[in-house]
């Protein structure tokens, strides 16, 4: 936030993430992923993307979910001189 205002913004509303928006995120990003190798598993790509999938969800699961969040800003130009 001190960078934020630093740069000449303030801001006026936000939003920060719970853990449920945080875990809806992440199962569809890489469940999505997992669900799409299985659905075609004759394309060439498969194998990697199933690979992705698992490892980013097992990086999650195991590494950053109690270290990750989302801060949603709405900002405004606190002066013209900025």
């Amino acid at each position: 936030m001190d960078r934020v205002v630093a740069d000449g913004w303030t801001p006026i509303d936000g939003h920060i993430s719970t853990r449920q928006e945080l875990d809806d995120y992440e199962w569809a990003c890489w469940g999505s992923l997992a669900a799409w190798a299985l659905d075609h598993p004759d394309r060439p790509d498969t194998a990697q993307v199933l690979e992705t999938a698992t490892a980013r969800r097992t990086e999650w699961l195991r590494v950053y979910r109690d270290a990750f969040g989302f801060l949603s800003l709405v900002l405004r130009r606190t002066s013209d001189s900025a």
